[in-house]
């Protein structure tokens, strides 16, 4: 009877309330627990080179059975911090475990969520995947910040596991499919579109992480760490649907990508000049609202080149994590000199050559 009303984005909705309202908040606690900020970059790129090599030994997605195991990583995540040890012996568990929840759900989860996708409504369809994300987020960390000052590590963890406990019952409601898959094939598979897959992965994952740091120079406090995040969502998502609906009539991408490519490189760049909290929320802000209008175009790029057939999706990730771990490596270099601010100018950059690497491989010479 239920299954009827089932919406396969209502499991999407519940990951991102926790990786916003809960996994977002564990920055400050780490930071408070003396980690440096190298060190936290660092362990994020390990977690992703880890979900490469266990892409690459792994042979088959099954979607129930991978998204529940996403989930239940993800919670396994969480109660690794509550066990008796030093949180800097525990960061690089408690990251392998976060990000191969996210490769074990998101991986299966995207094949379900695109499978259906009129040709014609591509980036409007992932417009709002990431409207998802950006619209939970309004609400999420302001939750997760109190609930963290208010009843402690042990309180915010109980909570975020009953939230991952309702997605494991919608779980049973998705569809169930097995694709199996070869290395080989998923290395060959977007030939012509993995350095852009690795720049996009690079660029979503790294800008993000850095502001969330650089937010902590000047906010110690999970609750007004969990209020800023928060205002920032506010941002509406009504202009990327409209973004996305202009884009998809006149398949005219290209020319949203260059300007937005530049705004975000003059935004990023720009972080190397703050040194006070109203400047930083200015730009991020900025950057929020840029992000809303640039992400699903940039995710599109690779649709607008392959098929979204299930191997798209895996090829995809495999190059996504790649992607992340050598430039969040990179950063992790930068950041362990006490080059922070510097850090935002080597993403400025790349932010510079992505649209210049888009129009090098040729992949709207067609379409537009």
């Amino acid at each position: 009877m239920f299954n009827k009303y089932f919406k396969i984005w209502w499991l999407q909705a519940i990951y991102m309330m926790v990786q916003a309202g809960f996994i977002s908040i564990l920055y400050v606690y780490f930071v408070k627990n003396e980690i440096n900020f190298w060190h936290i970059i660092l362990a994020e790129a390990l977690g992703y080179l880890f979900a490469v090599i266990f892409i690459s030994l792994k042979r088959n997605f099954t979607t129930k059975r991978d998204m529940l195991i996403g989930y239940l990583l993800v919670l396994f995540a969480l109660l690794v911090l509550l066990l008796p040890f030093a949180a800097y012996y525990l960061l690089i568990p408690y990251m392998i475990f976060k990000i191969s929840g996210a490769i074990m759900f998101f991986t299966p989860y995207n094949i379900l969520f695109f499978e259906s996708t009129n040709q014609d409504k591509k980036v409007h369809k992932m417009t709002v995947y990431w409207a998802i994300g950006t619209v939970v987020g309004i609400v999420a960390p302001l939750l997760g910040g109190y609930i963290f000052v208010r009843f402690g590590l042990l309180g915010f963890t109980i909570l975020a596991i009953l939230v991952l406990l309702i997605g494991l019952f919608f779980i049973y409601y998705a569809k169930n499919a097995t694709y199996e898959y070869r290395l080989k094939d998923i290395l060959v598979h977007i030939k012509g579109a993995r350095t852009i897959t690795m720049l996009d992965g690079g660029l979503q994952n790294v800008s993000q992480l850095l502001i969330s740091l650089f937010l902590l120079n000047f906010i110690k406090d999970e609750f007004d760490f969990g209020k800023i995040l928060s205002i920032i969502a506010l941002i509406s998502v009504v202009f990327s649907f409209k973004l996305a609906k202009i884009s998809d009539k006149f398949k005219k991408r290209i020319e949203f990508i260059w300007p937005l490519s530049f705004l975000s490189a003059l935004v990023m760049i720009s972080f190397y000049f703050v040194n006070n909290l109203f400047w930083a929320v200015v730009l991020i802000v900025l950057f929020k609202f840029i992000t809303i209008l640039f992400n699903p175009l940039r995710s599109n790029i690779l649709l607008d080149k392959v098929s979204d057939g299930p191997i798209t999706w895996i090829s995809r990730e495999i190059y996504l994590n790649i992607g992340r771990f050598i430039i969040l490596g990179l950063i992790a270099y930068i950041v362990y000199y006490g080059l922070l601010s510097e850090s935002f100018v080597l993403v400025g950059l790349l932010y510079i050559i992505f649209p210049i690497v888009v129009r090098y491989k040729k992949i709207y010479a067609k379409i537009s």
